[in-house]
C-alpha cells in the first residue's frame, strides 16, 4: 500500500474515532439537557394530545359525518403507546444514573451516557409526533347576540320568566310550547329566550330556525347542520347519525327553538331521535311556538301543561308600550295629546307589532300627525286579509305611509317579498341588480352597502324590519309583511310572491304571468316547469327548489328579455339551460345549492355585474367567465368541490370589486407566474385595482408573493392563512384575520402586504407562529393594534408572552380597542406582557407570576387612584368586556388585586383545563378588596384540579354577577378564603380529610361566607 494512501487512511480512521467518542462524551456532558429537553417535549406532546381529545369518538371530530376520526384516534393511540414505551426506558435509566460507581465517589458515566442518549431519542419522537397533529376542532362562537325588541310588560314578563324556568328545570319533559295570534309577540319572546340562554351558556348548542317556508324539513335540517358545524348530504341518515354523534355521544345538551310551526311536525323525518331525546333526560330541550294550539298538542312529547299562552295586550299594557316606544314621558305631553295617544294604542288591536309600528312611525312628529294617525286609524279595514285584524291593518298601513320616498317604499316592499330571515348580502345583491337604491345603478358596491344598511336600520327602528338570530340576516313579520303586499298590489298588480306555508304545485295562469314585474316562488319536488314563459315586464324572479329535484327546459327564459335579476336556487342544472344566455339586461345571477355542470353559456351576459355561485356543487370554473368584463362581484362560497379556477381568469375581472372565496377554492398555483401553471395563481389578485373586498383561504404563506400592497386598500376582508383555520361561527367584525404558519412557512415569509393588515384588522386570529415566543411582537407596526377588537391566539407551544414591555407596549394605541381575549392552548405561556419580571410586586405567595401583574410599564390615557397610590390602567384593560383562558398549565393566579381593579368593562370571564391554578385574585395582607369586576356577568370555573378560591382576604363584592358556574374543581372549598384562618390550619384540615378520607366528617369553610356579596340572584352549576 502506498505509504501516502496509509497515512490518509489512518488519518481518517483516527477523526472517526475521535468524532464518535467526541459524541459519546457530549452525552455524558450534556445528560442533564438531553433529560429536560425530554420532559419539556412529553410536556409539549401531552397538551397537544390533550388539546385534540374532544376530537376522538364522541367529539368534534364526529361532528363532521366524515372519517376524521379515525385519523385523530390512530394519532392518540399513537402518542399514548410511544408516551408509555419512552417514559419506561428514561425513568429506568434514571434511577440507573443515580448509582455511584467507585464505592460512591464518582457518577455513573455508562449510565448517564445511555440515559442521556435514549432521552434526546424520546424527545425526537415526540417532536415528530407534535409534527403530525394537524387535527383541530370546531372553533368557538361567542359572538354577542343581537338585541331583541323584547319589552318587560306584565304579561309578557311572566310567560318569558315561565319558559325560562322549563328550559332550566332538568326534570320537566323536553317539549315546551308557546301558543298566540299573530302579532302579539312569540317571535320576539323566543328570541329573547335564545339571548339569554346563550348569555347564560346553559346549552352546548342553540339552534332557532323559522320554518314558516316549506318545505319545513329541510329547513330545519341546514339550520341543524350550520350550528352544528356538520357537513350535510342532505339525507336523513347524515341527520340522524349527526345527532347521534354530536348529542348523544358527546354527553352534551342542545336547545332547539322552532318558531312559526304551520302543521304537526315528525321529528324522525328530521332526523332528530325524539325518543332518545326522552330516555336519556339529559336536559335538552325542544321549544316551539305556533299560532295554533292544536298543532303543538300533535307533536309528540307535548302535553297541555307545557304550553304557555301569549294573549293580547289590554288597554293599559297597550298604551305602556306606546309610550315607551314612541319615547316621550307622560308628563312631557299635554293631557289632550295623551287622550289622543292613549286611543291610538287601542286602535292598534292589543297587537305589539302594530303598536311599535305606530309608535316609531309618530316618533318626533308634531300633535297634528298624532290626530292625523288616529283619524286613518277610525277608517279600519283588513283588504280581504283574513289572519289579519282591521284594526291591526290600518295600524300597519299608516306606518308604510309614512316611508318618506317612492324609493325607499319600494325597497320596502321588496324586502316583504323575499324570505323568513333574509341575507342582507342577498338583499345587497338583488337590490343592486335592480337598481333599488338612490342613482341606480352608479353606485360603487361598499356605497350601496351602506345605503342599503341605513334603510334596514331605519326600518327596524319604524317596526317594519325585525332584528334576526345574527348581524348577517334581517327578519320580517308576518302581519307586516302581508299588509305591504296587499298594498303593493293594490296600488300596482305586479307581485307574485306565495305565502309563507304554501309551495306551488301547478305553474300560474299564462296571462297572470304577463302582468308581473317581481315573482318569488317555491316549488316542490314534483313541480314541472313549462318548456317557455312569456314574462316580458318580469325583473325579478326568484324561483326555490326542492334537494334539487327540478329541471330548468332550456327554452325557459326566452321570453323574459327584461330580467334583471335571476335567483336559481337548489334547482338541478346540470344540464345548463341554453336560454339563459339570451337575457341581455341580466345584472344578478344567483345558482345558490344548485347542482351545475358546465356553465359556459354565463360568459355570455355582457351586462353581468354580480355572479354568486353561493353552497353549489361547481368543480370547475369555466374560463368564459373571464368575458364578464363588467363583473364587480364574484361569490364562490361554498363551493367545497371547486378544485380548478383556469390560470388567468381572475386577472381578467378588472372591474371586480368584491371576491368570496369562504369554504371555496384553496388549489391556488404556486408558480408565480398563473399562465404558466392549470390553476389561478394569488397574484392575480393583484391585477384587481378596485377589490375592496376579500374573503380568501390560503394554506400557505408563501404562496402570496409579488405586490400584494393593494391589501391595504381592502376595507372589509376574512382572510385565512394555514392549515388550521375553519370558517365556522358568525363573523361579528368586517376585518379578520386568521394565520397559522406551523409546519410551511414562518413570520418571515409573511409579505408585508397582510402585515399591513394588521393595522385594520378588528378580528386576529393565531396559531402555531413557528417558534415566536412573544406573540404579537413580530406584527407590531407603527401604530399597534388600534382597531383590533378581538384577539384569539390558540395552539402554540413556544408563546411565553402575549406582548412585548418597553416603548411598544407604551404606546396609548396599543390594543385599545380590544374587547375580547381569548388564550386556548398556551402551554409555556409565562405572562400577559414580557415587561413583568419575577420578582416584582405582584408575586404571590406560590412562587408564582399572575397573568396580568402590576409592573406592566404600559401609561394610558386612564389612571385611577387605589389604595392612595395612582395606578396605571393598562390600556388593552380600559374597553375589554370578555376573557377566556383554556389550557394554559403554567398559570397559576390571573390577576393581582389591584390590576383587578383595572378591569371595569369585563363582563365575561371563562378559565378551563389550566391544571396549576390555585385561585384567581391574590389579595395581599394590607388590601381590602371591597368591589371588583363592576360589570362581570357570567363566570366560569371548569377542570381546574388544583383551584382552592376565587381569593383570600377580605370582603369581597360582586355587584353585576348574574351567572356563576364552577364544574370539575375537586380542591374548591371556599369563593373567598378567610385570611384569619391561616395556611397552617387550612394545612391541618386538608390533612384531616385525606385522613377521614370524608368530606362529610371535615368542617370545610362554607362555600359562600359573610366575605362574598352578590347583590343579584346566581344560578349556579356545579
Amino acid at each position: 500500500m502506498d505509504p501516502a494512501a496509509a497515512g490518509n487512511l489512518s488519518s481518517e480512521a483516527a477523526k472517526g474515532v475521535f468524532q464518535e467518542v467526541k459524541r459519546r462524551i457530549r452525552y455524558v456532558t450534556s445528560y442533564k439537557k438531553n433529560v429536560d429537553k425530554f420532559e419539556e417535549s412529553h410536556k409539549r406532546l401531552t397538551a397537544k394530545r390533550d388539546s385534540v381529545l374532544p376530537d376522538v369518538p364522541g367529539g368534534a371530530a364526529e361532528m363532521n359525518v366524515q372519517e376524521i376520526e379515525a385519523d385523530v384516534q390512530s394519532w392518540c393511540d399513537s402518542v399514548k403507546t410511544k408516551i408509555e414505551e419512552e417514559e419506561k426506558k428514561v425513568k429506568d435509566l434514571e434511577e440507573k444514573a443515580k448509582n455511584k460507581c467507585f464505592i460512591g465517589l464518582c457518577p455513573s458515566i455508562k449510565s448517564r451516557y445511555r440515559l442521556s442518549r435514549k432521552a434526546e431519542e424520546g424527545a425526537t419522537a415526540f417532536e415528530e409526533l407534535i409534527q403530525q397533529c394537524q387535527f383541530t376542532g370546531p372553533e368557538e362562537n361567542d359572538e354577542d347576540e343581537p338585541l331583541t325588541d323584547f319589552e318587560p310588560i306584565e304579561s309578557r314578563e311572566k310567560v318569558f320568566n315561565d319558559i325560562m324556568e322549563a328550559v332550566k328545570d332538568n326534570s320537566c319533559t323536553s317539549m315546551i310550547g308557546v301558543h298566540g295570534k299573530g302579532g302579539v309577540g312569540k317571535t320576539t319572546l323566543l328570541k329573547e329566550v335564545v339571548r339569554q340562554v346563550k348569555k347564560a351558556k346553559l346549552f352546548d348548542w342553540v339552534i332557532m330556525v323559522a320554518i314558516a317556508e316549506n318545505p319545513i324539513i329541510l329547513t330545519i335540517q341546514k339550520k341543524c347542520a350550520e350550528v352544528l358545524d356538520i357537513e350535510w348530504r342532505g339525507n336523513i341518515v347524515d341527520m340522524k347519525r349527526a345527532f347521534t354523534s354530536c348529542v348523544w355521544l358527546s354527553k352534551k345538551r342542545f336547545l332547539l327553538v322552532i318558531d312559526d310551526l304551520w302543521a304537526k311536525l315528525d321529528f324522525s323525518e328530521v332526523g332528530i331521535p325524539l325518543g332518545d331525546l326522552d330516555k336519556e333526560n339529559r336536559g335538552n330541550k325542544i321549544l316551539l311556538a305556533s299560532r295554533d294550539h292544536n298543532v303543538l298538542l300533535q307533536c309528540q312529547g307535548m302535553y297541555a301543561q307545557n304550553i304557555f299562552s301569549i294573549s293580547l295586550l289590554d288597554d293599559k299594557e297597550a298604551w305602556d308600550l306606546f309610550q315607551k316606544k314612541v319615547e316621550v314621558s307622560i308628563q312631557s305631553i299635554s293631557p289632550d295629546l295623551q287622550t289622543v295617544g292613549s286611543e291610538i294604542a287601542k286602535r292598534c288591536g292589543g297587537l305589539p307589532v302594530a303598536i311599535s309600528a305606530v309608535a316609531r312611525t309618530l316618533r318626533f312628529k308634531d300633535p297634528s300627525a298624532w290626530t292625523d294617525a288616529s283619524r286613518q286609524l277610525q277608517r279600519s279595514s283588513s283588504r280581504g286579509l283574513k289572519e289579519i285584524s282591521p284594526a291591526a291593518y290600518s295600524a300597519i298601513k299608516l306606518s308604510y305611509n309614512y316611508i318618506e320616498g317612492e324609493k325607499f317604499k319600494q325597497f320596502f316592499v321588496f324586502c316583504n317579498l323575499l324570505s323568513h330571515n333574509t341575507l342582507i348580502q342577498d338583499l345587497l345583491k338583488y337590490t343592486i341588480g335592480l337598481g333599488l337604491l338612490p342613482g341606480g345603478c352608479g353606485y360603487i358596491v361598499e356605497e350601496a352597502r351602506a345605503t342599503l344598511l341605513t334603510w334596514v336600520s331605519s326600518l327596524k327602528a319604524s317596526g317594519l324590519l325585525l332584528n334576526s338570530y345574527n348581524f348577517e340576516h334581517f327578519d320580517i313579520h308576518d302581519n307586516i309583511c302581508d299588509v305591504a303586499i296587499s298594498i303593493a298590489s293594490t296600488e300596482s298588480n305586479r307581485l307574485l310572491r306565495l305565502k309563507r306555508e304554501d309551495v306551488l304545485k301547478d305553474w300560474p295562469d299564462v296571462e297572470a304571468m304577463k302582468q308581473h314585474s317581481w315573482i318569488n316562488l317555491r316549488i316542490g319536488s314534483k313541480t314541472v316547469l313549462p318548456g317557455e314563459v312569456e314574462c316580458p315586464q318580469l325583473t325579478f324572479l326568484n324561483i326555490t327548489g326542492e334537494n334539487c329535484s327540478t329541471k330548468v327546459p332550456p327554452e325557459f327564459f326566452k321570453e323574459m328579455k327584461s330580467l334583471q335579476v335571476l335567483d336559481l336556487t337548489a334547482m338541478e342544472l346540470s344540464c345548463f339551460p341554453s336560454s339563459i344566455g339570451l337575457l341581455s339586461t341580466l345584472q344578478t345571477l344567483c345558482l345558490h345549492g344548485s347542482c351545475l355542470g358546465d356553465i359556459a353559456v354565463v360568459g355570455e351576459l355582457k351586462a353581468l355585474e354580480i355572479l354568486s355561485l353561493l353552497d353549489s356543487d361547481i368543480e370547475r370554473l369555466p374560463k368564459e367567465i373571464g368575458k364578464l368584463v363588467k363583473l364587480r362581484w364574484l361569490d364562490l362560497s361554498g363551493c367545497t368541490k371547486l378544485k380548478i379556477i383556469p390560470a388567468g381568469l381572475l386577472s381578467r375581472l378588472t372591474k371586480l370589486e368584491e371576491l368570496y372565496m369562504r369554504r371555496s377554492f384553496t388549489e391556488w398555483e404556486a408558480d408565480g407566474d398563473a399562465n404558466q401553471g392549470s390553476n389561478a395563481s394569488l397574484d392575480e389578485l393583484s391585477s384587481l385595482s378596485h377589490l375592496t373586498t376579500l374573503e380568501v383561504h390560503i394554506r400557505d404563506a408563501k404562496l402570496v408573493r409579488g405586490n400584494f400592497f393593494f391589501f391595504r386598500k381592502l376595507e372589509r376582508y376574512k382572510i385565512l392563512i394555514g392549515e388550521m383555520w375553519k370558517w365556522t361561527g358568525d363573523y361579528e367584525y368586517s376585518r379578520t384575520l386568521k394565520l397559522d404558519l406551523n409546519s410551511y412557512s414562518s413570520i418571515s415569509h409573511l409579505h408585508l402586504g397582510i402585515k399591513m393588515l394588521l393595522e385594520g384588522t378588528e378580528d386576529l386570529y393565531l396559531g402555531k407562529l413557528d417558534g415566536v415566543k412573544i406573540a404579537l411582537h413580530e406584527f407590531i407596526g407603527e401604530k399597534g393594534f388600534p382597531n383590533l377588537k378581538n384577539l384569539h391566539i390558540k395552539d402554540d407551544f413556544n408563546i411565553r408572552y402575549i406582548i412585548p414591555g418597553g416603548f411598544a407596549a407604551e404606546r396609548n394605541e396599543f390594543l385599545i380597542n380590544l374587547r375580547s381575549l381569548k388564550l386556548h392552548c398556551l402551554p409555556v405561556l409565562i405572562s400577559f406582557c414580557s415587561g413583568n419580571q419575577r420578582g416584582s410586586a405582584s408575586k404571590t405567595q406560590h412562587n408564582c407570576l399572575p397573568l396580568f401583574g402590576e409592573k406592566l410599564n404600559m401609561t394610558s390615557v386612564i389612571q385611577r387612584t387605589w389604595h392612595d397610590r395612582l395606578l396605571e390602567v393598562p390600556c388593552y384593560a380600559q374597553n375589554l368586556t370578555s376573557l377566556t383562558l383554556k389550557g394554559i398549565p403554567n398559570l397559576r393566579c390571573l390577576y393581582s388585586s389591584s390590576m383587578a381593579q383595572c378591569f371595569l368593562t369585563l363582563e365575561n370571564l371563562e378559565i378551563v383545563d389550566c391544571e396549576n391554578v390555585v385561585e384567581v385574585i391574590f389579595v395581599p395582607e394590607e388590601d381590602t378588596m371591597l368591589q371588583i369586576f363592576p360589570k362581570l356577568g357570567y363566570l366560569l370555573l371548569k377542570d381546574l384540579k388544583k383551584l382552592e378560591r376565587f381569593c383570600h382576604g377580605n370582603q369581597l363584592s360582586f355587584s353585576s354577577l348574574k351567572m356563576l358556574r364552577i364544574k370539575n374543581c375537586p380542591s374548591f372549598r371556599t369563593f373567598v378564603f378567610d385570611s384569619i384562618m391561616g395556611n397552617d390550619q387550612a394545612h391541618h384540615i386538608g390533612q384531616e380529610a385525606e385522613e377521614n378520607n370524608s368530606k362529610s366528617e371535615i368542617k370545610f369553610p362554607p362555600l359562600f361566607n359573610e366575605k362574598v356579596i352578590f347583590l343579584y340572584p346566581i344560578f349556579s352549576f356545579f
